[in-house]
């Protein structure tokens, strides 16, 4: 496998683009449990260590993969721009925030739901960006 192309390079940079961004949503959980303390909603106990935890793995994993992407050949370029997966991304946050911070019904179903949802988009955009990379390394993390 190579990046023959411009546009492998491309869909290979805005495949770890939005890797790092999910990454990044997720290490945000701290953030969330603060907010929810201090308007007295806050998670129970086991779901705050649920919380942090998603965020310390997030955070981990980000700092990982901007290590691999420094691997041959080097990813570290800006991604481009595409509007509809901007926007795309920009909606499904924004979506996800008031569903935690307004949740309809139980906000530990919700979270648990949710934070589902996001897991499954993080391991298939991980998956689907592996299937372009020539980098053997990256492939298997």
């Amino acid at each position: 496998m190579s990046l023959e192309t411009a546009d492998s390079r491309q869909e290979l940079l805005l495949g770890y683009k939005m890797l790092t961004n999910h990454l990044e949503n997720g290490s945000k959980m701290k953030d969330l449990i603060l907010l929810r303390k201090g308007t007295f909603r806050a998670p129970s106990d086991e779901l705050e260590r649920l919380m942090l935890l998603v965020a310390e793995s997030s955070r981990r994993f980000k700092t990982e993969l901007q290590s691999l992407r420094a691997l041959e050949p080097a990813l570290n370029e800006v991604a481009p721009s595409l509007k509809l997966l901007d926007k795309m991304e920009q909606i499904s946050v924004k979506s996800g925030q008031l569903d935690m911070l307004f949740p309809k019904g139980s906000f530990d179903v919700r979270f648990v739901a949710l934070e589902y949802l996001a897991t499954q988009m993080t391991s298939s955009t991980a998956l689907s960006t592996s299937y372009l990379d020539p980098n053997k390394e990256r492939r298997a993390w």
